[in-house]
């Protein structure tokens, strides 16, 4: 596994490092994408759930308040009284249909569709129970109308008039009182459940937010992580290999040509340029060995040469001290005769004097020791010849 990764290039490296890194970055932004919209599906639902809760205590109100007109319509003792409280009771009921109406555009489960249908028909139930109501109190307030002042009326009058408030005593006892429990009932149910819905919303927010916030540290440590382990490939994969690369470079420029290349076989930008350096190194090598081959052909044309040379200088100077021996050796001789022709013309003058016998003498004896010196400087350039040839041989 190790030497497959060395052997990547480093442009692909780089690419998978970066694509690793762009993925990891991506992964954090969708997570925070998608923990947003999470907490803000649930904050919306939260909110729906509060409106609905909000609508829901506005309708039960609203039932109090139809509550409260029934009740000023049941004391009412005038016209205009019973049709204030009867418009009360109306506008009540027209607000509860709204309420209900905005709360069924916001629900979404059936049982809370059910609950608010249901608070809207016990709302229109109790209206009309109302409306009985109403109806039953303006014949009654009609009836009192017709008492004049300060009589009675009559039996028939009286007994209808009692008919009328039992009725309405009993509608508003048997009906309107268990519509409106009910109808309390069932809003507060409602409540309940918004108001439960509305805290479950606000945790799963919460929870929501908590996980994105945990999936953005997760993925930002893993991002760090492999920055870091990027960092680290990098430098055991190209920089320490680099520096070592260049190291031997510089051995290879000092002409040390035995040093081996790290990164040889290697596949990547790093076995190329070792392979390349390896291919002048050789070819280096190679000519550097032809230079020294050269050089040495060229000392031994040299050497030669300057034996010759030595053997010439030799030669020329045996011949030129030859010829001075032969020279020399000539005017010996030549003394010599001259010698002897003067000791025979001394025996034939035996009439000179001593003095001229003498000088004979020592003049035969002179040229006794010229051919001693003829000798001994004959010795002398044998020797010197000898010496020359000698060093010609060592050359």
């Amino acid at each position: 596994m190790r030497r497959i990764i060395q052997n990547l290039r480093i442009g692909t490296k780089l690419a998978i490092a970066s694509a690793l890194g762009i993925l990891l970055v991506a992964l954090m932004i969708f997570s925070q994408i998608a923990g947003n919209a999470a907490v803000r599906k649930a904050n919306g639902i939260a909110r729906e759930q509060h409106t609905i809760e909000r609508d829901a205590i506005d309708a039960k109100a609203s039932i109090r308040g139809m509550q409260i007109g029934v009740r000023d319509i049941r004391l009412a003792n005038s016209p205009e009284n019973l049709k204030k409280a009867g418009d009360y009771v109306e506008r009540r009921q027209k607000s509860i249909n709204g309420f209900t109406d905005e709360m069924l555009k916001l629900v979404h489960s059936q049982g809370s569709r059910e609950r608010i249908a249901k608070i809207r028909s016990l709302a229109d139930n109790y209206g009309s129970e109302a409306q009985k109501i109403a109806a039953l109190r303006s014949e009654a307030i009609g009836i009192e109308a017709k008492r004049s002042a300060g009589s009675e009326l009559p039996a028939d009058a009286v007994a209808k008039l009692a008919n009328l408030n039992d009725e309405v005593a009993r509608i508003a006892r048997d009906v309107t009182l268990p519509i409106a429990t009910e109808l309390e009932v069932v809003a507060n149910k409602q409540i309940e459940h918004a108001k439960h819905r509305v805290e479950q919303e606000t945790a799963a927010a919460a929870q929501e937010m908590a996980s994105a916030e945990r999936t953005s540290l997760a993925i930002g440590i893993s991002a760090a992580l492999l920055l870091i382990g990027t960092c680290v490939f990098s430098v055991f994969t190209i920089a320490r290999p680099m520096s070592a690369l260049s190291s031997s470079m510089r051995e290879l420029a000092e002409g040390n040509f035995g040093v081996v290349l790290p990164g040889l076989g290697r596949k990547d930008e790093i076995g190329d340029v070792a392979q390349a350096v390896e291919t002048f190194k050789v070819k280096a090598a190679e000519k550097a060995r032809e230079e020294a081959e050269v050089k040495m052909k060229q000392d031994q044309v040299a050497a030669q040469q300057r034996k010759a040379d030595m053997i010439k200088l030799a030669d020329d100077f045996e011949g030129a001290v030859g010829e001075i021996i032969e020279t020399v050796s000539s005017a010996s001789t030549e003394l010599e005769a001259s010698a002897g022709t003067l000791t025979s013309t001394a025996d034939r003058a035996q009439e000179l004097t001593t003095a001229v016998a003498a000088a004979s003498e020592e003049a035969s004896t002179n040229v006794q020791s010229v051919a001693s010196a003829t000798e001994e400087m004959a010795s002398s350039v044998n020797e010197i010849s000898r010496q020359v040839q000698e060093s010609s041989r060592m050359a």
